[in-house]
């Protein structure tokens, strides 16, 4: 036929034609498809007797329910005796680990605030207002490791755990450690089920595995440790009163347990250590950030050892940890990469970032505080699917 016959298109252009725009858009719906799964898809959940070492989400469901069903008001009974509860769970790791090895302590620190700082409005207003405080709890543990032996030189099995993996005892003293954070406090009319029971009990089974893996990763004592272990628990004692001297003019020190080695990366005359992780649980969060605000002007343990920090938040009560806002900077830049090469499932988004800069919502977390007046780099977790029950009594622990 000749080129241009009307019927010859009518057979073969245009269905062509279609049979292109349908492949496309099976192409489209296929990757949203893909691409709703791999953002949702959450790790398999492991039971109660999974390995010590590994993260149990039912372990960390049943202490979230340990904490209470009622509202945690700052400064409550029933903050206080989720504060009770969580301080024990954090003596228990403590406890355990000392039982296997001294290679390795956990500190716990529960101390009191007093103070005020200046809080600016959300966005880019200039608007301020002073923030008070008086005695508010905070609580926190550290976990140290002990990287030298009774000669004095490194430990090998510990060497992966120092600063850029160096073997020399003499290396650089400044903070490294990571902070993980969550507030234990909720709103008045709110249980507080994800908001933040659900990341309390987060950060406490991440804790306990981290410490179990570190147990497991530097073995257990040997004879020639016995050289160093008196001398190893005689830092302890006076590293407690040591604590006390260095918090800040509203620091008022409370349970003192289980205390050890104050300096991040350190050499005393009779040992090496490097303190990777701190936990923290801050009160008032809801009531304008005046915990992490107590715990970064007076805490002994921000200036000595924090170098980077991750918050945990709620936004909803469904879905994954999403990561919807980082800090500026290199430190920052290396943190993400590290943060998205180590997650499992990484889930975050630029956009909740440019909405919070903007003043679009007028709430805020203690991200804000760690960012702006600790002056460190950091990440913002939070759960944001389920948001109609943020905030309301139907935010129970389910």
């Amino acid at each position: 036929r000749a080129v241009g016959d009307d019927r010859f298109r009518d057979r073969v252009g245009f269905p062509c034609w279609k049979m292109q725009r349908a492949v496309t858009l099976g192409l489209v719906i296929g990757a949203a498809v893909f691409a709703l799964y791999c953002d949702t898809k959450l790790p398999t959940p492991l039971p109660l007797d999974a390995h010590p070492s590994l993260f149990s989400e039912s372990r960390a469901n049943s202490f979230a329910i340990s904490l209470g069903q009622e509202p945690r008001l700052a400064g409550s009974k029933s903050e206080l005796d989720a504060l009770n509860t969580l301080q024990g769970a954090l003596q228990q790791i403590a406890d355990d680990v000392s039982s296997k090895t001294t290679r390795v302590k956990v500190d716990v620190l529960r101390t009191k605030h007093t103070g005020t700082f200046p809080l600016l409005g959300p966005g880019k207003t200039t608007r301020e207002q002073t923030m008070a405080y008086d005695r508010l709890d905070a609580l926190a543990a550290k976990v140290t490791i002990r990287t030298s032996n009774p000669s004095g030189g490194i430990d090998p099995g510990t060497t992966r755990f120092l600063t850029g993996g160096t073997s020399d005892t003499t290396r650089n003293t400044s903070p490294h450690s990571l902070l993980l954070a969550a507030h234990l406090d909720s709103v008045h009319i709110s249980p507080g089920g994800c908001d933040n029971a659900a990341n309390v009990a987060v950060l406490v089974e991440t804790f306990r595995a981290f410490v179990s893996w570190v147990s497991e990763e530097v073995g257990s004592d040997d004879e020639t440790d016995d050289q160093t272990n008196n001398a190893y628990e005689e830092d302890s004692a006076s590293t407690c009163q040591e604590d006390k001297a260095a918090g800040g003019p509203g620091f008022e020190p409370g349970t003192c347990a289980s205390q050890d080695a104050t300096s991040t990366s350190t050499t005393t005359n009779h040992h090496a250590t490097t303190t990777p992780l701190i936990l923290l649980f801050t009160s008032a969060e809801e009531d304008g950030f005046m915990g992490a605000g107590g715990f970064v002007k007076d805490h002994p343990w921000f200036a000595t050892h924090v170098a980077a920090f991750v918050n945990f938040e709620a936004m909803g009560n469904g879905g994954p940890h999403r990561l919807f806002r980082v800090t500026h900077g290199g430190s920052s830049r290396d943190l993400l990469r590290m943060w998205s090469a180590g997650s499992q499932s990484p889930v975050g988004t630029v956009v909740a970032s440019d909405i919070f800069a903007s003043g679009l919502i007028k709430s805020d977390t203690d991200f804000r505080v760690f960012r702006d007046d600790g002056d460190v780099p950091g990440l913002d977790l939070a759960f944001v699917e389920n948001t109609e029950v943020y905030h309301t009594p139907h935010d129970t622990f389910e």
